[in-house]
């Protein structure tokens, strides 16, 4: 397949996982303003240990399959109905030991916490691991309008219910958590339909599947340790922050974390078209430039987009979040820079499952957690929420790395480094300014010059991108 071509699945595919992702990212971000009026700071970082905690027990518990499930479903060797059916099985017998634990637990610590959060904690978990497996078998399938409607499912149930348990009946933590986990669901069962698994799973039981099930798993474990490290680089901090400071510091580095999530949901709706492109286009020596280039746009995509947002941290501060989350405006500027990096770490990982290196993927993303760790461990005591994003900056710009440096075995991209470590080192010098000084007239040269930087190359891709559209039609 030509280098045009590759672009064009790219961005149609792109196209629709933005559909899918954007609507459940927009009512996230909307609904700040009533989250920080609604709960106190504590109430909010107590939300974000909860959901932080489920977000480690899926990949733990699943051994992440949903990643088996994906690349073994774009392989015309092995038959999808098998490969979505495997998938289901592991998240009973996963779902079957929780329930089990949970039971335990209640029993032994029944006055320290309360039910629902058991409860949600568990049903967040089955609905979570479903969602997982079928956004994954339904794009492996190549059936992205079905998800992309199920996407719009998910934020059309989330925005009613938050409305309905927050701001009508005030439930509080748990109308939240009960919104959340009602989401999930409603968008699984326009999934399970609209994928039309149940047939999947009829077909399945005459499908020779002998040994798929170990395969998938061998494949999927290593991923699963290295989620692990990935969690504990990513949202480690915060239990450290809880633990030496307390909900309320928690609750306010959470609030801060809003401002990168508008990063993070760009970078989302890519990932999910670039990790079936990655599978699909892999090429050792890059022979047509084609990953190259991606990386290139992606990186000035996301650099760019960081340096506007920290340039408007304060505004979005304001219009945001409630006067007692005003002091989150500190640890944007960092925690922003950090979430570049995460990106770039995850545009990484695709080549180690596209060659099936899952344990090079796990050892890197479990070195660079306890790197973070021991930053956090280092800096959080003294600086406080200032420590802790300073440490997950630093974490995450050292796993892209030792990522680097890893990939130099798997692949060969001819990237313009130059211009690329010229461009990091602005954003870098724009995030410490930002989180020094309240007034952002002093971050203006560093953003006018990454925009210099990358002018040419946004040219060049927009007139690219011209052509193709031109030629579609």
């Amino acid at each position: 397949m030509d280098s045009k071509r590759k672009i064009q699945n790219l961005t149609k595919n792109t196209a629709l996982f933005m559909i899918n992702n954007l609507g459940t990212k927009i009512v996230a971000f909307l609904f700040v303003p009533l989250y920080t009026h609604v709960f106190s700071t504590s109430e909010y970082g107590t939300i974000d240990l909860i959901t932080t905690a489920v977000q480690l027990l899926i990949p733990v518990l699943t051994l992440n399959i949903q990643e088996a499930v994906l690349r073994y479903g774009l392989d015309p060797e092995y038959d999808s109905s098998a490969v979505i059916k495997n998938g289901f099985r592991v998240i009973g017998w996963s779902s079957v030991f929780l329930g089990g634990a949970e039971a335990l637990f209640a029993w032994a610590y029944s006055d320290n916490i309360p039910y629902s959060y058991l409860l949600f904690l568990y049903f967040s978990y089955l609905f979570g691991s479903v969602y997982n497996v079928l956004s994954m078998y339904l794009k492996a399938a190549g059936k992205g309008k079905e998800l992309a409607l199920c996407g719009i499912v998910n934020a059309a149930a989330v925005c009613t219910l938050n409305f309905l348990f927050l701001a009508v009946f005030p439930l509080g933590v748990n109308g939240y958590m009960a919104a959340s986990a009602a989401g999930f669901f409603f968008a699984d069962l326009g999934m399970f339909l609209l994928g039309n698994v149940p047939a999947e799973f009829r077909r399945a039981k005459h499908v020779q599947r002998r040994g798929m099930l170990a395969s998938m798993v061998a494949y999927s474990i290593p991923l699963s340790a290295g989620t692990i490290g990935w969690w504990l680089n990513s949202a480690g901090d915060r239990f450290l922050l809880f633990l030496f400071c307390g909900a309320a510091a928690n609750g306010l580095y959470t609030a801060a974390y809003k401002i990168p999530a508008i990063l993070a949901v760009l970078q989302d709706i890519f990932y999910n078209a670039w990790s079936v492109s990655a599978i699909e286009e892999f090429d050792r020596s890059d022979s047509d430039g084609f990953l190259g280039n991606v990386y290139m746009a992606y990186s000035a995509l996301s650099v760019t987009a960081c340096s506007v947002l920290m340039f408007i941290n304060i505004f979005l501060v304001k219009f945001l979040y409630s006067e007692s989350f005003f002091e989150s405006w500190r640890y944007v500027p960092f925690l922003l820079a950090g979430a570049v990096f995460s990106g770039l770490i995850r545009f990484l990982g695709c080549f180690y499952l596209a060659a099936k290196k899952t344990k090079t993927a796990a050892l890197t993303n479990l070195l660079g957690a306890a790197i973070h760790i021991a930053l956090s461990f280092l800096m959080i005591p003294g600086m406080g929420a200032y420590g802790a994003s300073a440490a997950a900056l630093l974490g995450s710009l050292t796993l892209w790395g030792i990522r680097m440096r890893s990939l130099r075995f798997i692949i060969t991209m001819e990237v313009h480094w130059r211009r690329e470590g010229i461009c990091y080192t602005l954003l870098l010098a724009q995030s410490v300014i930002a989180a020094a000084f309240e007034n952002t007239v002093f971050q203006i040269p560093f953003m006018f010059c990454i925009i210099l930087l990358y002018f040419r190359l946004f040219k060049k891709g927009i007139l690219a991108f011209c052509g193709l559209a031109g030629r579609r039609k």
